[in-house]
């Protein structure tokens, strides 16, 4: 970026912080493009990256008045973009939890069964929001979406035998908190 967009930026950054809507647009459609790519090179449903760009945006509009000069404004804006993605993967993952945690037929399971399996649901639950952020979408993208080891590889930008050793390392502890 040279001198002269810093310049800009920071005009324009300034113009926002005091409310002026026309600079946050003109800000916003200099960095949407970036914003977009981001997005669409992490979220596969079509239909959502176009949501999450305009999340995005109400973000840095909401927002704009706590930007502060320490960070390069790109960085800042990378990071609501990253945590907007972050957020859209958790409400997913939790849909899909409570997709397969509805309610078993209890008839035959006594009350001491039940609040195991309870423990049990809330343990593995704790452990997966414990996981880093890539070891989290690498284990959504393989048993969630039900991606193959060579598509995660590809989106994650890592070595397929990353993949399998970081779902093994998992699907392994999984198993130690079912025992």
């Amino acid at each position: 970026m040279s001198a002269l967009e810093k310049d800009l930026d920071r005009e324009l950054i300034n113009q926002a912080r005091s409310g002026e809507r026309a600079a946050i647009g003109r800000l916003l459609y200099h960095y949407r493009p970036a914003i977009l790519f981001h997005i669409k090179s992490q979220v596969d449903e079509i239909a959502d990256v176009e949501d999450l760009v305009q999340e995005v945006c109400i973000k840095v509009f909401r927002f704009i008045t706590q930007f502060d000069y320490k960070a390069n404004f790109k960085t800042w804006l990378y990071k609501i973009t990253q945590t907007t993605i972050i957020n859209y993967y958790r409400s997913r993952r939790l849909d899909t939890v409570e997709i397969f945690s509805e309610e078993p037929d209890t008839q035959d399971s006594s009350p001491e069964q039940e609040a195991i399996r309870l423990e049990l649901s809330e343990q593995i639950t704790q452990f997966l929001l414990s996981l880093p952020k890539t070891l989290q979408k690498c284990f959504y993208l393989y048993s969630v979406l039900g991606l193959a080891y060579e598509e995660i590889a590809v989106r994650m930008h890592c070595p397929l035998g990353t993949v399998r050793s970081r779902i093994h390392r998992i699907r392994s502890t999984i198993l130690v908190i079912l025992k």
